[in-house]
């Protein structure tokens, strides 16, 4: 899927990853031909937002956001969610 790198992460920052759920589609979909054998499986899609922070100096950056796709294995049943606004709703079309 897509991840966007907004500011570099060096080695040994602090990382603080949040994620959440923006929709899914317990009846499956079409994640396109790159992807094998995902037809009917339901599909999770997930945003985590990456920031970097400095504790000394109670400070945060956005470093990167990533959007994730799921599916999920067996045809392993997930309840319905839906963006719960316009801003997700938007992300979903990205």
């Amino acid at each position: 899927d897509d991840i966007s790198f907004d500011k570099p992460v060096d080695v040994g920052d602090l990382l603080v990853f949040k994620s959440r759920v923006l929709y899914t589609l317990p009846e499956g979909g079409n994640l396109g031909t790159y992807v094998d054998q995902h037809d009917g499986l339901p599909l999770v899609n997930v945003e985590v937002g990456c920031w970097v922070t400095c504790p000394e100096t109670r400070k945060a950056e956005v470093s990167n956001h990533f959007y994730f796709t799921f599916a999920l294995p067996n045809k392993t049943s997930c309840r319905r969610v839906l963006p719960a606004n316009i801003d997700q709703a938007r992300r979903q079309a990205l």
